[in-house]
């Protein structure tokens, strides 16, 4: 049956049409199957022959003839010159000591698996197509890790926006993986742990990021990569949430033009709750905390200011920014032009993260020039 992983990438494929689409590494066949609905024809590829017996099995068994399969690791049974406009992939990403299993098991040195892939990806995508993988990374000691993953995308044409799902520090990412995979045999389970933190040792890597990446090929201008790093669960379809920040940065471009924002009219999105925690102090009950919590197809809360909780509260998609940003500095007795410089930034914060929202049209404004936001 598909795993977590790959029900959470399902959850986010983007709803593109697609003449030509990639299930890098099918497995059973799961992503490439459920991408066939909105694609002309299917390529799956496998190292595993055993794998591709049971894609083509699946694809049968639910009437698609559409899906051709190939064996070879990786891009090799590909030709150089084929394209995609959708590839999707759960490959194996763990970042273990040993080759121990194929579906587990990347078999290089640290996130380098992950890297290659992402670094080959652009080579076979359309103009405008998508990528879609989930990765792992490392954090090794010394080492910016934000750094380090805004370089797996320089210089290679696409518009990325990276969901950092969870980071797990190396002594908890060996148990969930030996647990999960290995801990049939107890007694053997202290020395495999042994094993990969010793690994993790030699390599200097501290904890490791559970990734879910969307990459879009552009090949003009300047490329911008987002990263998120807010802990999220992916529980249903999230796919709109993604659409949704590719928008918002070709409309508005990257951090530092906000000219615009000024004019729109957001709102608090549907599915966020705003949750306050209040004492008893010498004036009354007051405000000590507030959590903005995301519920639907992908679910996250966060703790914020009292103040930025009552700004999100205060757009209902009619008043303006610059309007609700007036008002708050009447509140808060501060002129409109500091307000602004410090609320536009926010108000900006808030619509990457699907706090906030704006209609579709006021985004849909073509690509930016871009540049990095990470």
């Amino acid at each position: 049956a598909p795993g977590l992983t790959t029900v959470e990438l399902a959850h986010a494929i983007m709803p593109v049409p697609s003449k030509r689409t990639l299930d890098l590494g099918t497995g059973c066949g799961a992503l490439g199957l459920l991408s066939a609905s909105q694609s002309r024809e299917v390529v799956a590829t496998d190292t595993n022959p055993r794998a591709l017996d049971f894609a083509a099995f699946n694809a049968r068994l639910n009437g698609i003839d559409k899906m051709t399969c190939r064996e070879g690791s990786l891009f090799e049974p590909l030709d150089a010159d084929e394209r995609f406009d959708l590839i999707v992939s759960n490959p194996p990403f763990v970042i273990s000591p040993t080759r121990r299993f194929e579906f587990r098991d990347a078999g290089m040195r640290g996130d380098e698996f992950c890297r290659k892939i992402i670094r080959t990806v652009p080579s076979y995508l359309t103009p405008g197509g998508f990528c879609q993988l989930k990765c792992n990374l490392a954090h090794r000691s010394g080492e910016d890790w934000k750094e380090s993953l805004t370089g797996w995308f320089e210089g290679l044409g696409c518009d990325v926006v990276v969901w950092v799902e969870r980071v797990e520090d190396a002594s908890e990412y060996a148990m969930t993986w030996i647990v999960g995979t290995e801990s049939h045999d107890l007694d053997k389970v202290p020395a495999i742990y042994d094993l990969w933190m010793d690994y993790y040792d030699e390599e200097k890597i501290e904890a490791v990021s559970y990734l879910l990446v969307t990459m879009r090929r552009t090949g003009a201008g300047r490329n911008w990569t987002r990263i998120d790093d807010m802990p999220r669960q992916i529980a249903g379809p999230c796919f709109e949430e993604l659409q949704k920040t590719f928008s918002l940065q070709d409309g508005f471009g990257p951090p530092g033009t906000h000219a615009d924002l000024l004019e729109t009219s957001p709102k608090l999105a549907g599915d966020i709750h705003i949750e306050q925690a209040h004492s008893m102090g010498t004036e009354g009950l007051q405000a000590i905390g507030t959590r903005l919590c995301k519920t639907g197809g992908s679910r996250f809360a966060v703790g914020v200011e009292p103040r930025i909780g009552s700004l999100a509260a205060r757009f209902d998609g009619r008043r303006s920014v610059r309007d609700v940003l007036a008002e708050m500095a009447r509140a808060f007795g501060k002129d409109e032009a500091s307000m602004q410089a410090e609320g536009v930034p926010i108000v900006r914060h808030l619509l990457n993260r699907g706090i906030l929202e704006l209609r579709e049209d006021a985004t849909c404004r073509g690509p930016s020039s871009g540049s990095h936001d990470a």
